[in-house]
């Protein structure tokens, strides 16, 4: 019976013939916002450029748009994807959710879901699972014969894995293992036999779940070793952040040579209705071709990476610029350098054994391979002074300089190797148990995995020549050059400005009444804009002041009685500008309209970003008086089970080991919270988290407005036994008498900098005091179709919305770059 295992080192799998070793090398494949026709393409194009395997996201907002309708055809057919997959000889890790993470907005979690029942997203909520379950047993039966553990009868069975849940950060360990526990029983229930895994970053793990590290890693090595320590059955999985192919390659050769098994971001996607997220609504083709060395290196060598060590990082000099690298060291003196070009070096010098080798780094990429006493297909090659490219079976491809000679000792016996220049013939050397073919860096750079061989591939793709596992080498015919035609400039037509109105002054007829303000994704509404209208009645003439504290949003702005108060434009442009208190002086009917802009936000703790609008009433609030601060010393944590980045969690770079606690009197009403920008930011970056009189509260993430954190009224003064006068002797339980205390809010695990210290002091308590009662009502926004009734404005028009349009003829389909400046966020769309 076929099975899938995993030990410290990698994956195994077992087959009748052998137990495999298979290190992940994979690449994102999010099938679903790629064209189907495209599929079999893109997974060609993968696995021709190395990688072994693929991630395929399966978003539940794609699969189960509303309640109970499930899509798994055209770009959901997830059977169809894993199918096509298996026949380019890859294997497939496939992440089921309920949460997928990505450019997915709210990350894949349905709109509705939130709105469903009243049930809280991402938690053993009763409602919450039974619709989780619901899913996943109309989903796994699309895979379940095509898992690796099923008898395959010579069809392919690619799944190896399945992952469940992508940052969950949460550090309440009672709600994770209920919620853990529960998805971990569902998904075997429905079927699913292959290893678990999640994508964390550390701040969950739990039992059975191998986790993975998505988080930047600057030190990929340092990161892998803390992830063998709180995983040591495990072995290390990390997500590599999308990055220019050259820096990619780089950090993908420290990934291999950290034995890690990783994920690279480098197909084009693009669908603006699933990743409605901001700057993701499609994402560009990462070049391969300085990929393939560390790829085609980690896929062919994984077995003999597998039983390798770290040993350290080296940098040398030279008189053309530097190297760095790292080694790996094996249990019998087995040695492996990874070396990458800094600026322009062309050679360097290093001992192996004892004797002092000259090494020419003259790849591309840069990226460069050499070994000493490796074992390979029961031999020992003893050193090479050519960089390793890619082996199969007792085949070992090297490169080196055209015409250079290349000295391998295998097995105590020496040859001298001749490399032919870049449009010669290599030839095939068998020195003792191995055959060696001797490659120009040119030709090393281009390497490609094809069945039963080899192929190398020029800059622009086309294949020149192929290396067979028998040994046969062969150039191809280089393709004539077609003059193509030079791109022209695309002339536009003059732009014109167009507004509509009656949204800001809520006179719109688009408005329809709701009972109640919900988020967007209750509406329908993925992206772009829309608005909410409450109409209010105020008597007396005294200056009140309210606030929206459950709005959560990108971008918004309030109209009070039809005039909008300024766009507030963040410091820097990766906080998000928050909805300060307006005030309200006049008695009598108010109209408030507030525009939501929602650029779909990524999701993250337990609550899901496309949870975006206005989800509560208005609240007056008022100045929380009598907080008390004080500077205690910080909790202790520890840091294999707190969460996020595990070593030196608890102090900062300056050595505090402090923080803040703020007192106030017993609370019948909750308190909002307002938190500088720069702390929302830091504690967001660093993994800091609140704790209300003992219990965790969760900070609003990028789900949320991330400035305001809510002390709900049920959660403030608690109620404590009455403390006893002296000498009094205790009552029973069912007389004890309970008293209101002062609550307790305190920032753990601690203050990072002095910076954040000063930042801290600025926090605001603000008093709810009552909920402003309003007829709500609703009004959805879906351009370019609904600008119907917009009319042309003078160029500089002032009202919301406001857009710019303009048309362009196209001779022949191409592709186009277009620019446009704009202030704040903008929606751009191209033929809708």
């Amino acid at each position: 019976m076929p099975s899938v295992s995993l030990d410290s080192k990698s994956f195994l799998l077992q087959t009748p013939r052998a137990l495999k070793r298979f290190p992940i090398v994979a690449a994102s494949f999010d099938a679903s916002v790629i064209p189907v026709e495209s599929w079999g393409e893109n997974l060609a194009r993968l696995r021709h450029a190395g990688f072994n395997t693929v991630v395929i996201r399966v978003p539940w907002s794609l699969h189960e748009p509303i309640p109970g309708r499930f899509v798994f055809d055209g770009p959901c057919d997830v059977r169809r994807a894993i199918e096509l997959a298996g026949a380019e000889g890859l294997k497939v890790l496939l992440r089921i959710g309920p949460c997928v993470g990505g450019s997915f907005a709210g990350g894949g979690l349905p709109g509705w879901i939130a709105d469903h029942g009243g049930v809280r997203p991402r938690e053993a909520n009763p409602g919450f699972l039974e619709r989780v379950t619901a899913f996943w047993r109309a989903l796994v039966p699309c895979f379940t014969d095509l898992q690796a553990t099923r008898n395959g009868n010579g069809t392919p069975r690619p799944v190896i894995a399945i992952g469940i849940e992508d940052a969950w950060h949460c550090h309440d360990e009672e709600v994770g293992s209920a919620y853990f526990a529960a998805l971990v029983r569902y998904a075997r229930e429905a079927g699913v036999d292959v290893p678990l895994f999640s994508a964390n970053s550390c701040w969950y793990m739990h039992e059975g779940v191998n986790d993975a590290w998505q988080d930047p890693a600057p030190n990929p090595h340092r990161m892998m070793e803390e992830l063998r320590a709180v995983q040591p059955d495990a072995p290390p999985f990390s997500f590599a952040p999308r990055m220019p192919a050259a820096e990619l390659a780089v950090d993908l050769a420290y990934r291999v040579a950290a034995r890690s098994d990783f994920v690279a971001d480098v197909v084009a996607t693009a669908h603006p209705g699933a990743t409605a997220a901001f700057g993701s609504s499609s994402c560009d083709a990462v070049d391969p071709f300085l990929l393939r060395r560390p790829l085609v290196f980690a896929s062919t060598f994984a077995e003999i990476l597998a039983s390798l060590e770290w040993s350290g990082e080296i940098e040398l000099g030279g008189r053309r610029g530097g190297i760095a690298g790292c080694t790996m060291r094996g249990p019998r003196h087995e040695r492996l350098t990874m070396t990458h070009r800094i600026n322009d070096a062309s050679r360097i010098h290093r001992c192996a054994n004892g004797e002092e080798i000259a090494i020419a780094a003259g790849s591309a990429s840069g990226i460069d391979f050499h070994a000493s006493d490796l074992g390979i297909a029961g031999c020992t090659l003893e050193w090479c002074t050519g960089s390793l490219v890619a082996l199969s079976d007792d085949l070992l491809v090297i490169a080196g300089k055209p015409r250079g000679r290349l000295q391998v000792k295998v097995d105590g016996t020496l040859a001298s190797i001749v490399v032919p220049t870049e449009a010669g013939t290599p030839k095939i050397a068998r020195v003792r148990g191995l055959r060696v073919v001797a490659v120009p860096f040119a030709l090393a750079d281009g390497i490609a995995i094809v069945d039963g061989g080899f192929e190398f591939v020029d800059r622009s793709g086309q294949v020149v020549a192929r290396l067979t596992h028998a040994g046969g080498f062969k150039r191809v015919a280089a393709a004539r050059n077609q003059r193509t035609a030079k791109p022209r400039a695309c002339r536009l037509a003059a732009v014109e400005c167009i507004v509509e109105d009656g949204l800001v002054d809520g006179s719109h007829h688009r408005f329809a009444p709701v009972a109640a303000p919900r988020s967007l994704g209750a509406f329908g509404v993925a992206a772009a804009h829309a608005y909410y209208r409450a109409r209010f009645r105020q008597s007396g003439s005294a200056r009140r002041q309210y606030l929206m504290p459950f709005q959560r949003f990108v971008d918004a702005r309030i109209a009070l009685d039809g005039t909008m108060a300024p766009a507030r434009r963040p410091a820097k442009p990766f906080l998000r500008a928050r909805q300060e208190p307006f005030s309200v002086a006049r008695a009598g009917m108010h109209t408030l309209v507030a525009e939501v802009r929602n650029t779909g936000l990524f999701s993250a703790g337990r609550e899901p970003g496309a949870q975006v609008g206005v989800f509560g009433p208005v609240v007056e609030v008022a100045t929380l008086k009598g907080v008390k601060r004080s500077e205690i010393a910080a909790p202790h944590i520890d840091p294999t089970r707190a969460g996020r980045h595990i070593d030196g969690y608890t102090e900062g770079p300056d050595g505090v080991k402090t923080t803040f606690r703020w007192s106030f009197g017993p609370r019948k009403s909750s308190v909002i919270v307002r938190l500088p920008e720069q702390v929302a930011f830091e504690i967001q970056r660093s993994g800091g988290w609140f704790r209300l009189n003992g219990e965790v509260l969760l900070l609003p993430t990028a789900a949320g407005n991330a400035s305001d954190l809510v002390l709900p009224a049920d959660r403030l003064a608690p109620m404590r036994p009455k403390p006893l006068a002296k000498g009094e002797k205790p009552p029973k339980s069912k007389a004890v008498k309970l008293v209101p205390c002062d609550n307790e809010l305190v920032l753990e695990p601690g203050i990072a900098s002095p910076a954040m210290r000063e930042a801290l002091k600025k926090l605001a308590f603000l008093e709810v005091r009552g909920e402003m009662k309003a007829e709500w009502a609703f009004a959805r926004v879906d351009p370019p179709a609904s600008w119907a009734s917009a009319r042309p404005a003078p160029k500089r028009a002032t009202g919301s919305p406001t857009w710019f349009r303009t048309n362009c003829v196209l001779d022949a389909p191409r592709s186009l770059v277009l620019s446009c400046t704009h202030a704040g966020v903008a929606t751009v769309l191209f033929n809708g």
